[in-house]
Protein backbone atom coordinates (compact mmCIF):
# COMPACT_ATOMS: atom_id res chain seq x y z
CA UNK A 1 0.00 0.00 0.00
CA UNK A 2 1.45 3.58 -1.36
CA UNK A 3 1.95 6.37 1.73
CA UNK A 4 -0.59 9.17 1.46
CA UNK A 5 1.26 12.17 0.34
CA UNK A 6 0.25 16.02 0.09
CA UNK A 7 2.05 19.14 -1.28
CA UNK A 8 0.81 20.96 2.20
CA UNK A 9 0.06 20.84 5.99
CA UNK A 10 -2.45 23.46 8.19
CA UNK A 11 -0.62 23.43 11.54
CA UNK A 12 -2.74 25.24 13.88
CA UNK A 13 -1.31 26.22 17.44
CA UNK A 14 -2.67 27.99 20.38
CA UNK A 15 -0.20 29.30 22.37
CA UNK A 16 -0.87 29.81 26.73
CA UNK A 17 0.99 32.33 28.58
CA UNK A 18 2.87 30.74 31.39
CA UNK A 19 1.05 32.05 34.52
CA UNK A 20 -2.07 32.80 34.43
CA UNK A 21 -1.46 36.48 35.57
CA UNK A 22 -0.83 37.62 32.19
CA UNK A 23 -3.16 38.57 30.25
CA UNK A 24 -2.79 38.86 26.52
CA UNK A 25 -2.87 42.45 25.24
CA UNK A 26 -5.92 42.09 22.54
CA UNK A 27 -5.63 45.41 21.22
CA UNK A 28 -2.00 44.57 20.09
CA UNK A 29 -3.74 41.85 17.85
CA UNK A 30 -2.81 43.61 14.31
CA UNK A 31 0.75 44.15 15.52
CA UNK A 32 0.59 40.02 15.85
CA UNK A 33 -1.04 39.03 12.96
CA UNK A 34 1.78 41.47 11.18
CA UNK A 35 4.58 39.40 12.95
CA UNK A 36 2.57 35.90 11.37
CA UNK A 37 2.31 36.90 8.33
CA UNK A 38 6.16 38.09 8.36
CA UNK A 39 7.34 35.13 10.03
CA UNK A 40 5.22 33.10 7.44
CA UNK A 41 6.91 34.30 4.60
CA UNK A 42 10.97 34.01 6.47
CA UNK A 43 9.61 30.85 6.35
CA UNK A 44 8.32 29.84 3.28
CA UNK A 45 4.86 29.16 4.86
CA UNK A 46 1.19 31.04 4.23
CA UNK A 47 -0.63 32.94 6.86
CA UNK A 48 -4.18 31.82 7.17
CA UNK A 49 -5.90 32.83 10.63
CA UNK A 50 -4.88 34.68 14.18
CA UNK A 51 -6.73 35.52 16.79
CA UNK A 52 -5.97 36.72 20.36
CA UNK A 53 -7.80 36.14 23.68
CA UNK A 54 -6.70 37.70 27.01
CA UNK A 55 -5.88 33.80 27.92
CA UNK A 56 -4.40 31.97 24.19
CA UNK A 57 -3.60 32.96 21.13
CA UNK A 58 -4.26 30.66 17.95
CA UNK A 59 -2.48 30.91 15.04
CA UNK A 60 -2.80 28.76 11.39
CA UNK A 61 -0.19 28.64 9.22
CA UNK A 62 0.16 26.28 5.90
CA UNK A 63 3.57 24.79 5.10
CA UNK A 64 4.75 22.75 2.25
CA UNK A 65 7.08 21.16 4.66
CA UNK A 66 8.12 19.97 7.79
CA UNK A 67 11.60 22.24 7.49
CA UNK A 68 9.06 25.19 7.53
CA UNK A 69 6.87 24.59 10.04
CA UNK A 70 10.11 23.51 11.92
CA UNK A 71 11.31 27.22 11.64
CA UNK A 72 7.75 28.91 11.92
CA UNK A 73 7.09 28.27 15.19
CA UNK A 74 10.24 29.07 17.45
CA UNK A 75 10.36 32.44 15.53
CA UNK A 76 7.05 33.20 15.72
CA UNK A 77 6.56 32.44 19.67
CA UNK A 78 9.55 34.45 20.14
CA UNK A 79 8.39 37.67 17.95
CA UNK A 80 5.44 37.35 19.85
CA UNK A 81 6.75 36.65 22.83
CA UNK A 82 8.64 39.93 22.58
CA UNK A 83 6.09 41.75 21.39
CA UNK A 84 3.87 41.57 24.24
CA UNK A 85 6.88 42.26 26.47
CA UNK A 86 7.33 45.88 24.91
CA UNK A 87 3.46 46.34 25.48
CA UNK A 88 4.11 47.82 29.05
CA UNK A 89 6.04 46.97 32.46
CA UNK A 90 3.74 44.68 33.71
CA UNK A 91 4.16 42.20 30.98
CA UNK A 92 8.36 42.30 31.23
CA UNK A 93 8.47 38.89 32.70
CA UNK A 94 6.23 37.13 29.85
CA UNK A 95 6.48 34.04 28.73
CA UNK A 96 4.94 31.39 26.96
CA UNK A 97 3.43 27.92 28.06
CA UNK A 98 6.34 25.61 27.24
CA UNK A 99 2.82 23.41 26.28
CA UNK A 100 1.84 24.09 22.95
CA UNK A 101 -1.81 22.81 21.67
CA UNK A 102 -0.81 21.82 17.90
CA UNK A 103 -3.27 20.17 15.50
CA UNK A 104 -2.52 19.00 12.16
CA UNK A 105 -4.75 19.22 9.18
CA UNK A 106 -5.33 17.94 5.76
CA UNK A 107 -4.97 21.26 3.47
CA UNK A 108 -9.35 20.42 2.80
CA UNK A 109 -9.44 21.08 6.34
CA UNK A 110 -7.64 24.70 6.81
CA UNK A 111 -10.29 26.97 5.35
CA UNK A 112 -12.87 25.48 8.18
CA UNK A 113 -10.40 25.98 11.13
CA UNK A 114 -9.54 29.44 9.59
CA UNK A 115 -13.67 30.21 9.83
CA UNK A 116 -12.83 28.95 13.49
CA UNK A 117 -10.05 31.02 14.43
CA UNK A 118 -11.33 33.75 13.40
CA UNK A 119 -15.24 33.38 15.17
CA UNK A 120 -13.03 32.89 18.50
CA UNK A 121 -14.85 35.74 20.56
CA UNK A 122 -18.33 33.99 19.38
CA UNK A 123 -17.02 30.84 20.55
CA UNK A 124 -15.86 32.32 23.77
CA UNK A 125 -18.90 34.10 24.83
CA UNK A 126 -20.30 31.18 25.48
CA UNK A 127 -17.01 28.54 26.24
CA UNK A 128 -14.02 28.76 27.98
CA UNK A 129 -10.47 27.65 27.11
CA UNK A 130 -10.44 24.53 28.51
CA UNK A 131 -13.38 23.47 27.64
CA UNK A 132 -12.34 24.77 24.10
CA UNK A 133 -9.64 22.28 24.30
CA UNK A 134 -11.57 19.57 25.88
CA UNK A 135 -14.44 19.59 23.39
CA UNK A 136 -12.90 20.39 20.09
CA UNK A 137 -9.24 19.29 20.09
CA UNK A 138 -8.78 16.42 22.57
CA UNK A 139 -11.71 14.28 21.64
CA UNK A 140 -10.05 14.63 17.92
CA UNK A 141 -6.58 13.39 19.12
CA UNK A 142 -8.21 10.58 21.36
CA UNK A 143 -9.74 9.63 18.14
CA UNK A 144 -6.71 9.39 16.24
CA UNK A 145 -4.51 7.80 19.04
CA UNK A 146 -7.16 5.22 19.31
CA UNK A 147 -7.34 4.38 15.48
CA UNK A 148 -3.73 4.68 14.75
CA UNK A 149 -2.97 2.00 17.43
CA UNK A 150 -5.09 -0.61 14.91
CA UNK A 151 -4.63 1.03 11.19
CA UNK A 152 -1.62 0.52 9.21
CA UNK A 153 1.59 2.59 9.75
CA UNK A 154 1.10 5.33 6.27
CA UNK A 155 2.79 8.32 7.49
CA UNK A 156 2.09 11.48 5.82
CA UNK A 157 5.30 12.96 3.09
CA UNK A 158 5.29 15.91 1.72
CA UNK A 159 6.25 16.73 -2.24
Amino acid sequence: MKPYSCTSIGVHVILIPNSDAFQLPRYRQSDLMQIAKETAAMSKCTYKALHVSADHMHVLFVCSDELGADTFLPAFAERTRQCIVDTGTSLEDFEWNERLHVTLLPPWHVEILASFVRDQDNFHSTRTLQEELDEVFLPNATVLADSEEHAPKAVPRFN
